[in-house]
């Protein structure tokens, strides 16, 4: 089945309008009377990229909403004035890099590598363990801004399939209950990047 049948010329327009409809005054993007997110405005842009719809948006006020999130330490926050999180700042730097904005938005990758652990994986600042969420949200930065070469390689592998074993072995004890489909999405970028990526 041809993608481009799924859905009519004229539902994606609809789409499209609603999604641009989403887009407030600071150039973010918000449900309902909600502050805008950059969680939010990243699924809203993935799927804008998606559609073909890049166009119906203000890129520039979106930009603008982007950088405002940014903090001290160089990572992103959710919203502005927020606390910095390897997550938001992976889609903060998806976003800028689409829109061709990343050399005015992210360029210290300092705070990054500062949150990997003796262990090899990532976690946050402070006498904490690494884990898989964090590591995969800082490779992901990282690999988005092609700098893999900043870390220990060989540490993070070995991380890596350190953790596979542990999760592996809670999913087969967890069989049929609910476990956290997110992490394990991590779990195989992880696994496939120690693969030798």
């Amino acid at each position: 089945m041809n993608k481009s049948n799924l859905i009519s010329k004229k539902e994606k327009e609809n789409i499209l309008f609603w999604l641009k409809g989403l887009q407030r005054k600071n150039g973010g993007f918000g449900k309902n009377n909600e502050q805008p997110s950059i969680s939010f405005s990243y699924y809203v842009f993935r799927s804008l990229l998606k559609l073909d719809g890049i166009g119906y948006i203000d890129k520039k006020k979106l930009i603008h909403f982007v950088l405002s999130t940014r903090c001290s330490n160089g990572g992103f926050s959710n919203k502005p004035g927020g606390v910095p999180q390897p997550r938001y700042t992976s889609y903060a730097i998806f976003i800028l890099k689409e829109l061709k904005a990343l050399d005015s938005g992210f360029n210290d990758k300092s705070w990054l590598i500062t949150l990997q652990k003796d262990d090899g994986g990532f976690g946050p600042l402070g006498n904490s363990d690494s884990n898989i969420n964090y590591t995969y949200y800082v490779l992901r930065c990282l690999s988005l801004l092609g700098s893999m070469d900043l870390i220990d390689l060989r540490k993070i592998r070995k991380y890596i399939l350190g953790v596979k074993s542990k999760y592996l072995q809670n999913i087969k004890n967890n069989y049929g209950n609910c476990i956290n489909m997110e992490s394990l999405k991590q779990l195989i970028f992880l696994v496939d990047y120690a693969g030798g990526k």
